[in-house]
């Protein structure tokens, strides 16, 4: 389609319906004009030209591939119905009046591929809507932005993938990518991945939140790791069901191979593995509820404001909620009125993790019901009291923790408390050569916070239980310190 048009766009709905199995069509935009069709760097508008109906609807089976358009001001910019193949390459829709995509699959045999430099923005309704079908984001250029619903909205038996590096879903009014699997049609996991160490994924500014997981018919697994979330509103992940499951850097996940990139360890806005700057008012942070489970493996989770920074809800599920959290680093958020909750019979285990310098009225731990909170070889540099307990005591396991205080422990139970104050090489917390906590607990194995190995035994640090360390970091025989960050 070339861009010699009087007014600049066409005005028409296209409508392809009926192709033959196997057929492969594509539709070419950007183009100077029908004599000498030279590509420009301007895509070809499309405008819709039948109220109420897509600028493209597209039925049966065939596989299209679409490069140089933008499609704008129909019901919606896509609605593809049936099977095959939609791949999407230098493209945009926006302005339409519903999603900016639509495809509704047939036991998931249709597959939106965003190929590089796709722009889904500024639709009334979501950015892509996927029923039943699938969809992968590869390459770079991509962007889901500023729909008046959720970037990418997941129902059925639909699942994405998204292997991309930069701000590739930011500023919806709903979720980042919302995702409810109430048939009972199993679907692959979801995937979301950063293929650039240096660069993560983002998922920015969306006003719902980052991520929302419901699965209630079929289970489901969200599989997260090099991504950064930052500046949502609402509860930034949220999962829901007892089929739900969500790993961030969890080992359960299968990523392909282009996955295999190593971050380096998180610091700040902007690199892999963060939850940072996001306000979520009245909310937590981060919910389990309804049996669902969160599993979070070596995230930084800094300056953020929320009710709670974790919160599990049982609700009225016969399924505990759980989140674990395993060498991570929880500081500088602001929080009020309970900074790690586990109610209504849910369960909570922090193991490997420093907690430092958070602000808010708040109690560190609080619990009840007869499931656990368990708190294990790690670090709660906190002023505030540490736990409010109600309910079963033998449902709490404290053990090797170095805490400022021991305020609100139930009387009773086999707790091993640290009363201390940490000495710390950097603001990130490492400790330093000395403090209390080093070479504390019983070896481990594994890594800590920073890739490197744990369960080093200083030999002028007196063990107490073992060789590892508590909190977040490892301290390593040999380590140098500049500026906070470690040296070779």
């Amino acid at each position: 389609m070339t861009n010699d048009v009087d007014g600049g766009a066409y005005r028409e709905s296209l409508t392809l319906m009926g192709q033959d199995e196997g057929a492969r069509l594509e539709i070419v935009g950007g183009l100077s004009d029908c004599v000498t069709p030279e590509p420009t760097s301007v895509n070809t508008i499309v405008q819709g030209g039948v109220p109420g109906q897509a600028v493209l609807f597209v039925s049966g089976r065939t596989s299209l591939q679409l490069r140089g358009l933008r499609l704008e001001g129909g019901s919606k910019g896509i609605e593809w119905q049936g099977y095959g193949d939609l791949e999407l390459t230098d493209a945009a829709l926006g302005a339409n009046n519903g999603a900016g995509i639509a495809v509704i699959g047939n036991g998931g045999t249709a597959r939106l591929l965003f190929a590089g430099y796709v722009e889904v923005a500024d639709n009334l309704g979501d950015g892509v809507f996927l029923w039943d079908a699938m969809m992968a984001i590869r390459g770079d250029g991509n962007a889901v932005a500023r729909n008046g619903g959720s970037g990418i909205l997941v129902d059925s038996a639909a699942s994405v993938q998204i292997g991309a590096r930069g701000k590739v879903i930011s500023d919806n009014r709903g979720y980042g990518i919302a995702i409810s699997h109430f048939g009972a049609n199993e679907a692959p996991p979801t995937l979301l991945y950063s293929i650039d160490a240096a660069d993560p994924l983002r998922i920015s500014g969306n006003q719902q939140g980052a991520l929302l997981q419901t699965a209630a018919g079929s289970s489901h697994r969200v599989c997260a790791r090099g991504i950064a979330i930052d500046g949502s509103q609402g509860a930034v992940i949220r999962a829901s069901g007892s089929l739900a499951t969500l790993d961030i850097n969890g080992a359960q996940c299968l990523f392909p191979p282009d996955a295999d990139v190593t971050c380096a360890a998180p610091r700040d806005i902007g690199q892999c593995n963060t939850i940072v700057g996001n306000a979520t008012s009245d909310q937590a942070l981060v919910v389990a509820q309804d049996g669902a489970r969160i599993d979070m493996q070596r995230v930084l989770i800094a300056g953020n404001s929320s009710a709670a920074l974790l919160s599990t809800l049982r609700a009225s599920d016969d399924v505990a909620s759980v989140i674990t959290l395993q060498n991570a680093v929880v500081a500088g958020n602001i929080v009020e009125p309970r900074f790690i909750e586990a109610v209504d019979g849910s369960a909570i285990e922090i193991a490997d993790t420093t907690i430092r310098n958070n602000f808010g009225d708040f109690v560190s731990f609080a619990a009840g019901g007869p499931y656990s909170l368990v708190v294990r070889d790690s670090i709660v540099d906190q002023p505030q009291p540490l736990m409010s307990f109600s309910g079963d005591p033998s449902a709490l396991r404290v053990s090797r923790v170095l805490a400022r205080n021991r305020d609100g422990m139930p009387d009773g139970g086999d707790h091993d408390i640290l009363i201390g104050v940490p000495a710390y090489l950097d603001s990130l917390g490492h400790l330093a050569p000395g403090s209390p906590g080093i070479d504390y607990a019983p070896a481990g194995s594994g890594v800590d916070f920073d890739g490197h190995p744990r369960d080093v035994d200083l030999p002028e640090a007196p063990n107490m239980h073992g060789a590892r360390d508590l909190g977040a970091f490892e301290t390593q025989e040999q380590a140098l310190f500049a500026d906070g960050f470690e040296a070779t």
